[in-house]
């Protein structure tokens, strides 16, 4: 005898689109910071986590697990940094480093004191896939790989 089972919605229906956010798979990543010393000062690099409207350090979450590296030579400090992060989860990395040299009367530093060199930043946002790879995100103006700008929402 054969007991079949009383099923309350018929075959062949979708039951549900998306999965509940905590059952999603979470993936592990992991970045490199660095700080080394190049002509006119340092280069540093960091990482960041988007959490709401905040960009947040990544050794500063609760899951990060941060390794000192040894140090080669021209380098101060080297680290890595395994995260376990969901897919979608935004990262910006970003680095800093000296910039070109001001051109400057020889006499200008008696005039005005400059404690500090000028620097360059540069930003790098990126995306988790479903498979822990950083995806690069372009920056709102930023050119698409089909040509022309992208744009945000148009104003009607």
């Amino acid at each position: 005898m054969v007991a079949r089972l009383w099923c309350p919605v018929p075959r062949g229906i979708l039951r549900g689109v998306t999965g509940h956010p905590e059952r999603q798979a979470w993936v592990t990543v992991v970045v490199t910071e660095h700080e080394v010393v190049v002509p006119r000062g340092h280069q540093r690099v960091t990482w960041f986590v988007r959490e709401g409207n905040a960009w947040l350090p990544t050794e500063r979450l609760e899951n990060a697990i941060v390794t000192l590296k040894e140090s080669p030579p021209g380098t101060v400090w080297e680290r890595t940094i395994d995260l376990r992060v969901l897919p979608g989860t935004e990262l910006m990395r970003l680095e800093s480093r000296p910039g070109p040299p001001r051109r400057q009367d020889p006499l200008d530093y008696l005039r005005q004191e400059v404690r500090l060199a000028p620097r360059e930043v540069r930003r790098l946002y990126f995306l988790v896939d479903p498979r822990g790879n950083l995806a690069i995100r372009p920056a709102a103006g930023a050119p698409s790989p089909r040509g022309g700008t992208k744009k945000g929402p148009r104003a009607t």
